[in-house]
Parts: C-alpha cells; sequence; structure tokens
C-alpha cells in the first residue's frame, strides 16, 4: 500500500475531527505517510504542510527538462502563461496564482531552465517575466495588507512559491567568463531581499508557524544550516519560515555565488550593495559562527573599495 496516498477513510475521519481543510489533512496525511496520530500534530501545531522535499524535487526536475509540468515546448518560455499571469497581476483587483501547477510556477520553472543553458537573456518574455512580471507579483504576495486575509492555504501557497525564488535567485547568480565583466541580477536580489526581511507584511503575518530545524540539518549538515528560528520571549520560535528560506537559498548554494561575485576584481561598490542587501535583511537570523569565516573576507573587499574608488 502506497502510504504517500492519503485514503478518503483517513481524510474523513480527520474532518470528523473538526479540521475544516481537506487539502491541509491531504497535505498533512502525505507529509506524515498515512500516520494519523503524526497528522494530527501537524494540523493541531500549525507546522509546515508543504514537502520541501517534494518540493525540490519537482523544481529540479522540471529545470532539467524531465518534470511533469503541462508545458507544450520546453525549450521555450511559456507565453500562455506569462500573459495569464501577467493579466493577473497588472489590475487593481489583482489576484496571482500560488499553486505549483499554474502560471507563476510555470514561469519560474521555465525561467530556472533558460538561465541554467544560458539562454534567458536571449529570450523577450524571460526577460520581462524575470525584470518586471516576477518581482511585482512578490511584491504583492510579500508586502500587501490583503496577507491578513488570506487562507492558510493562500499562505502556504505563497511560502511554496518563494522557495522556488530560491532556487530561481541563485540560478541567476553566475560567475562570469574569464575575461567578462560580472553580471548582477539587482532586481531579483531586491525581491529576495524582502523575501529575507522580517519586517515584511508575510512575514509578520506568518511568525508563528513552525517547522522542524531538524529538516535541514538532515539534508544539509547541521554544521551548514545558516539560519534557525528566533524564540519570543514567551520561549515559542519565530521566523521558522523565514529561516527555512535562508537554508534553502544556502542549499542552492546562492550564498557562496553571492560572496563569489563580491570577491571578484571587477564587481563595483553598487553591485556589492545589491549583493550585501539580502544578508543585511536576515543579519539577525544568522548562525554568528557559519556567517562571519563566509562574510569576513568579502566585508573587507568592500571596506577596500569604499576607500580606493
Amino acid at each position: 500500500m502506497d502510504t504517500t496516498v492519503p485514503t478518503d477513510e483517513n481524510v474523513q475521519m480527520l474532518l470528523l475531527m473538526g479540521f475544516p481543510s481537506e487539502s491541509e489533512i491531504r497535505r498533512a496525511l502525505k507529509i506524515a505517510k498515512s500516520d494519523i496520530n503524526e497528522a494530527v500534530d501537524m494540523l493541531t501545531n500549525g507546522q509546515q504542510l508543504t514537502s520541501l522535499d517534494d518540493l525540490s524535487n519537482s523544481a529540479t526536475n522540471y529545470a532539467d527538462g524531465s518534470g511533469t509540468m503541462e508545458v507544450t515546448d520546453t525549450s521555450d518560455f511559456p507565453a500562455a502563461n506569462f500573459y495569464e499571469l501577467e493579466s493577473r497581476v497588472y489590475t487593481d483587483s489583482w489576484s496571482i496564482p500560488y499553486r505549483e501547477d499554474e502560471s507563476l510556477a510555470k514561469c519560474m520553472f521555465a525561467a530556472i531552465k533558460l538561465l541554467k543553458e544560458g539562454k534567458a537573456g536571449n529570450d523577450e518574455l524571460c526577460s520581462k517575466f524575470l525584470n518586471q512580471c516576477l518581482p511585482e507579483s512578490f511584491k504583492k504576495l510579500l508586502n500587501s495588507q490583503a496577507i491578513f486575509r488570506w487562507s492558510s492555504e493562500i499562505q502556504e501557497g505563497v511560502y511554496d512559491m518563494m522557495l522556488i525564488l530560491m532556487d530561481l535567485v541563485s540560478t541567476a547568480l553566475t560567475l562570469p567568463a574569464e575575461g567578462e565583466d560580472s553580471y548582477v541580477p539587482t532586481i531579483l536580489l531586491d525581491i529576495l531581499a524582502l523575501s529575507f526581511s522580517p519586517d515584511c507584511v508575510y512575514h509578520q503575518k506568518n511568525k508563528s508557524m513552525r517547522t522542524k530545524c531538524e529538516y535541514w540539518e538532515d539534508k544539509i549538515g547541521q554544521e551548514r544550516v545558516m539560519c534557525y528560528p528566533h524564540k519570543s520571549h514567551l520561549g515559542s520560535r519565530e521566523f521558522s519560515w523565514l529561516s527555512n528560506l535562508v537554508n534553502r537559498f544556502q542549499y542552492s548554494q546562492g550564498l557562496e555565488k553571492i560572496v563569489s561575485i563580491i570577491e571578484l576584481p571587477k564587481t563595483n561598490i553598487t553591485a556589492m550593495a545589491a549583493l550585501m542587501e539580502p544578508l543585511a535583511a536576515c543579519v539577525q537570523f544568522l548562525v554568528v559562527g557559519l556567517a562571519r569565516p563566509m562574510l569576513e573576507k568579502s566585508i573587507k573587499r568592500i571596506l577596500h573599495t569604499i576607500e580606493h574608488r
């Protein structure tokens, strides 16, 4: 029996126990591998109901051209999805899709694929998505007062989109070939900084949502976990979702890429400021023993540039 597929019997049992959302119940049962007690614990304690492994695998598979997303031609940017997204973002009554099989996620997966292939800059729609539609989407998803009215399903869906964003920004941070100037995606770094800011509306709304710290310790090793949740004055953990985003970016080698680009001789002070902005946004959550040796050389490089410009 496949324990990752929730049975109708288990779903009905949890509905009768008073949990109102069937979609959340099914997600909890899937993550708990049909263990009723563990699913109840997740639903009761507000634990993350998105499998990071599932999301990582779907993003990676699609970026490699072997996923199951319904895009007719994986060699091009999905025009239909882009135009549909654009029509929903640039309106007073905006409605931005937050599921993995909808337009925002499909465009992000396609952009990751084209970035890996070095083709994103030559694709007009992909460039427009990365420089205009994507930033506008996340500004609204992360800093709108409407966030306080959204259901838990939407909050979790937005979190899923942010996990994909971590992979996208990391992929966009590429080291230049020998003799070339470095390219710094400042617009994407601005959105990354917003994603890492505990002051943005989204993180303020969801700061009490909890996840298992052990996930990243198992995934990348305790010695590489860059970020842990804060403890409130009452002893509860806060900003677990934000911490997960930073660790996902670390897992995607994003932090190492930022440091490497800062240390390049041709990286100017404006680019350095853009690269440091996301780290400055979440500095209070970083593990000092890991962040200090990683950033020490970069900070010296920045100071040297300021002194000699």
